[in-house]
């Protein structure tokens, strides 16, 4: 098991709580305020009741905690596989807002036509086993599902 410190900062080891007020603010910002133990004076804790957390977090929770992640790294990049398909459409929403905000270049692969509003281009494979593909801009009427 793995304290939501560990989780967030992985692949990094940070070697003090240097970061927590941080990491605190991200879990609170992905929707994971609920597993911060508030009781210090500083609100920095960070613990849960249980040490496995692929048995304590739902798939939503799961995906929240790669977003934590996310933007506690802050790559260049990012490559999203279903990202939020456990994630209610409003909240992804949101998370995309931030990571926008973040300057993260990402490339989604979603089935939620819906993501289309965050993204400038789409590439389309065809899967009818030639090989084919189709790249092209995203229009405003387009992104709107038009």
């Amino acid at each position: 098991g793995s304290s939501p410190l560990l989780q967030v900062s992985y692949p990094r080891r940070l070697t003090d709580n240097s970061r927590d007020g941080e990491i605190c603010e991200l879990l609170r910002k992905v929707g994971l305020g609920k597993f911060l133990n508030m009781g210090d004076t500083k609100g920095h804790a960070l613990s849960l009741s249980h040490h496995d957390w692929s048995d304590v977090l739902s798939g939503g929770e799961k995906q929240r905690v790669g977003w934590a992640r996310l933007f506690f790294h802050k790559p260049k990049f990012a490559i999203l596989d279903e990202a939020t398909s456990a994630i209610n459409p409003d909240e992804e929403g949101k998370l995309h807002q931030e990571l926008i905000g973040y300057g993260v270049t990402f490339f989604s692969i979603a089935h939620r036509m819906d993501l289309r509003r965050f993204h400038q281009k789409e590439l389309r494979i065809f899967g009818d086993g030639t090989g084919g593909w189709e790249l092209t801009e995203i229009t405003a009427a387009a992104a709107k599902g038009h």
